[in-house]
């Protein structure tokens, strides 16, 4: 291994274990620096509540140019991994950087049991069912919330906007409110990216769920968003 391959893979894990990444572990097998076990747990209010996923990592001798071999050793039903534990995510694939770490891999990872991506799916027959399941939430919705959910689609990744910018940009600069509680009423939350929408003061503002503003902080902080 080169000399540059081991201190990357040290620091990365020196980092982990002072700032662990919440609901998620990693670290070596025995003494095998480039092969490591990572353990997410699932996220609070989804399905996956109360599992226990394990994860295998492989860095390649080409890392970090190129992104670590990860799949699921664990069985799961996501429209994202299929039966071999193979993960369709971008960071792994065309998006990786050099820039990126483990720690920043396993909380995109907690993002996509929270909202999986069935835009890009490796398992197609359960991406259609979550379509078909979320259409129907979206046709019960009114037309200022479907105006809201189209605008908030427009986010880019990495930015974030405030509730009374969002009224603006409706044209209905007053209700800032009633933007929020589009938010909260958001029926598809892997599509519409309404964790990009935060408040005048910097504060995150509302989120669906028990745990809705760590899990708005974990997807902010996944797509690069400091606070």
């Amino acid at each position: 291994m080169s000399n540059l391959l081991v201190n990357r893979i040290r620091q990365e894990l020196k980092d982990l274990q002072e700032n662990p990444v919440q609901n998620c572990s990693a670290g070596p097998i025995e003494d095998e620096l480039t092969h490591w076990q990572a353990t997410i747990f699932g996220p609070s209010e989804t399905p996956y509540e109360g599992g226990i996923f394990n994860l295998d990592i492989e860095f390649t001798k080409e890392y970090p140019f190129k992104p670590p071999k990860i799949y699921f050793v664990t069985p799961i039903y996501h429209c994202n991994v299929n039966k071999r534990g193979g993960i369709c995510l971008d960071i792994l694939k065309d998006q990786w950087s050099p820039a990126l770490t483990i720690s920043k891999v396993l909380l995109s990872l907690c993002s996509l049991l929270s909202e999986p991506n069935p835009d890009d799916p490796l398992v197609p027959e359960i991406a259609d069912l979550l379509r078909k399941d979320k259409v129907m939430e979206w046709q019960k919705g009114t037309d200022f919330q479907k105006m809201v959910w189209n605008e908030i689609k427009k986010i880019p990744k990495g930015k974030t906007i405030t509730y009374k910018k969002l009224a603006i940009k409706i044209g209905k600069p007053n209700a800032h409110r009633a933007v929020a509680n589009a938010c909260a009423k958001n029926p598809l939350l892997e599509i519409i990216p309404c964790h990009r929408v935060i408040r005048s003061d910097g504060k995150m503002g509302g989120y669906m769920g028990e745990k809705g503003i760590e899990r708005k902080k974990r997807l902010l902080k996944s797509e690069g968003v400091k606070f």
